[in-house]
């Protein structure tokens, strides 16, 4: 695999971890995924570089035929 860079600050060092998506004190913010009988939580992953602390937001994998199908969101033309 190649080695990425940040995109601010041309950092290759980065750390990730998965953080829940659902509100809690804060706002929902993926709507309608990963919650059924069971109570699994939709989460996001996330990876900071650890240069100068820029933040991008992922969908896991596993989550993303649900963003697709339970119209929670809308497909971007």
């Amino acid at each position: 695999m190649a080695e990425r860079e940040c995109p601010e600050c041309g950092g290759v060092e980065f750390y990730s971890s998965e953080v829940t998506a659902k509100g809690g004190y804060g706002p929902d913010l993926m709507p309608g995924i990963g919650w059924c009988w069971f109570p699994t939580r939709a989460k996001f992953r996330l990876c900071v570089c650890g240069r100068c602390g820029y933040v991008k937001w992922f969908v896991p994998e596993r989550f993303l035929d649900e963003i697709k199908t339970k119209g929670q969101f809308q497909r971007v033309p």
